[in-house]
Formats: structure tokens, C-alpha cells, sequence
């Protein structure tokens, strides 16, 4: 039996203007939760063989040396709805234009998964996590591959597609404001004050998880992280 089945088809709304959250359909949660100010080492843990700095209260992610996508994780366990805020760069050398979150973020037997032995393959997290993914993508044109920017959520395990938008995209050293709210299994996803996801999910994530930064061949900076919930 599919596990998906079970999974609402997906309403997917066009990217439009707005000029505050407060007037897109869900409204996002204003209690704060957690505020990132990264400079704590002892709250990241690594999957994969990027580098990653901590400075000036950003995240420095650079998977351009290698080049083969890495994680870093944040050992914060978050609520199971929640509001997430924060902003993103990609700075020289951007490659691939590839800013990823990782979200509500468990392994199949609920444990943390920062405390698993990954080693940042993609691959291993759609085998073995239940979690959210968001990822927004840039333009590039490479001799094994190339790509039209573009930004998806998708649902693990499993790696299931659920919402494309092909009208928002990385672009080169902008900062991009991201805003995801979760209220229990309807997601919206704002970025840049557009509406880019809202889809709900009938087989939701009903529990606590973890967030996650990930790149793949891109220098991306993460900054302004802040959780809010009921």
C-alpha cells in the first residue's frame, strides 16, 4: 500500500502580492518561541563534509568546495505547530543557488536526528526521517546539469512532492525573507511577502521535530532565525 494515500491532493495557490502576513489565509503564530543568534557551537551538529562558520549572528554554509549537499542541524527540539522566521543570501561562490530547510524533523523510530550517523547524502533522510522539506532554487547551467529556479515542499519519507511554485526563485545575493507557518496539517509558506505553498496534509506531523539548514554547491548565508507557536 502507498503510505501517500492518504495525502490530501494539494491545493496550490499562485504566487501573489501581500503586504503583511496578516493577510494571507493562515494566520502565523506571534509567541516567541526560539530566537537563533548563532553563536553557540554546541547547538549545531554537521551532516556532511561542507564548511559551516558561526559570525556577526549568521550561519556561513558553504558546500561549494565539494560540492556533494550537507546539513547542518539545529539541537533545538520545536514545537509541533509553529511559525518559522528567517532570512537567506547566497553569496560568491553561488553556484547552484540552493537554500534548503529541513523541518519538524524526526527519524522513523522518533529520534533526534542530528544523534543518527549521516553522513549528508540526500538519499538517507528521505529513507529514514519523517519531516518537512522547503527548498528554493536558482538558475544555473552546469556540464552534467542545469536548472530553471524554482522553489517545492515536499514530505519525507518517501521525498513526496507536495507544492511547486516555478514563479519564485533564488537570486544572487538578495536576501530573501522566508516565513513558514504549521498549523497542524495546513502549511503556507511566504517568501519575499509572496504567497509561495499553501497545502495541507492530511497525514500531518502531529508531534515535536527539529529544523535543519542545507545547501547543496551553493555559499548561502542564514540569519533572523526565530520560532514563534501558540
Amino acid at each position: 500500500m502507498n503510505q501517500w494515500n492518504s495525502l490530501k491532493e494539494i491545493v496550490i495557490t499562485e504566487a501573489k502580492e501581500g503586504g503583511s502576513a496578516g493577510e494571507f489565509e493562515v494566520k502565523p503564530y506571534t509567541n516567541l518561541y526560539y530566537k537563533e543568534t548563532f553563536e553557540d557551537e554546541s547547538m549545531f551538529a554537521l551532516d556532511g563534509e561542507a564548511k559551516y562558520t558561526l559570525k556577526d549572528n549568521m550561519l556561513i554554509f558553504d558546500d561549494t568546495e565539494k560540492a556533494l549537499g550537507s546539513t547542518v542541524w539545529l539541537k533545538k527540539e520545536m514545537p509541533k505547530n509553529y511559525t518559522v522566521r528567517y532570512k537567506a543570501r547566497t553569496v560568491v561562490p553561488e553556484l547552484a543557488g540552493n537554500i534548503n530547510m529541513f523541518m519538524s524533523a524526526k527519524t522513523l523510530d522518533r529520534k533526534a536526528p542530528y544523534e543518527m550517523d549521516f553522513g549528508g547524502k540526500y538519499a538517507e533522510y528521505h529513507k529514514h526521517c519523517d519531516m518537512y522539506i522547503l527548498t528554493l532554487t536558482g538558475d544555473f547551467d552546469f556540464e552534467t546539469s542545469s536548472n530553471v529556479g524554482y522553489t517545492r515542499s515536499r514530505r519525507d519519507p518517501g521525498f513526496q512532492l507536495l507544492s511547486e511554485n516555478k514563479n519564485i526563485k533564488t537570486l544572487h545575493n538578495h536576501e530573501h525573507s522566508i516565513e513558514v507557518t504549521k498549523r497542524d496539517g495546513t502549511i503556507q509558506i511566504i517568501i519575499d511577502g509572496k504567497l509561495a505553498h499553501l497545502f495541507t496534509d492530511e497525514n500531518y506531523i502531529d508531534r515535536n521535530g527539529y529544523f535543519a539548514f542545507r545547501t547543496w554547491k551553493t555559499k548561502v548565508l542564514f540569519y533572523d532565525f526565530e520560532v514563534c507557536s501558540e
